[in-house]
């Protein structure tokens, strides 16, 4: 609102793109006001060869700052401790940091299809298995509330902003 008055007349159109627009993959929230709406329209089908465009309302965008705009360091930090584990585990650092980015696309792609992570965390969790025993020992360190809660802090931090 304060851009509309600063610029009246004109169209105004918000946008928080995340890194991954540079790879095409990326995530654009969007808002504008409803008096702009063909403006956004327009600016949503430009930006959907190199990222999937989310109109929101204005009100949302702490919330979408912190997921796509914070998602991606969240996500990278997780990505280190993956490679960490694996070299701890043996790996060359150069195979484990292959394996997580690989892991990381193939999990995105599957989750981009429509998929419920809890659904596919439940897939490939075999009971007694594996990742039975990786995600008991996340659950116990409370990672899921952690992550959520990170997002909640991240989402504070853009209201104030």
């Amino acid at each position: 609102s304060r851009l509309a008055e600063l610029a009246p007349g004109h169209p105004v159109v918000r946008l928080m793109p995340n890194l991954a627009v540079r790879q095409g993959a990326g995530l654009v929230a969007l808002a504008s006001s409803a008096a702009h709406d063909a403006a956004a329209r327009s600016v949503g089908e430009a930006l959907a060869p190199c990222a999937t465009v989310v109109h929101l309302p204005e009100s949302l965008f702490p919330a979408a700052t912190a997921l796509a705009g914070s998602g991606p360091g969240l996500l990278a930090l997780i990505a280190e401790a993956l490679e960490e584990g694996g070299v701890a585990s043996g790996l060359p650092r150069a195979s484990a940091r292959a394996m997580s980015a690989a892991v990381f696309g193939g999990t995105a792609a599957l989750l981009a299809d429509g998929e419920d992570p809890a659904r596919l965390r439940q897939q490939v969790t075999s009971p007694g298995g594996t990742t039975a025993a990786g995600v008991a020992v996340l659950e116990r360190g409370a990672v899921r509330s952690h992550v959520a809660d990170a997002v909640r802090a991240a989402a504070d931090r853009a209201a104030e902003l």
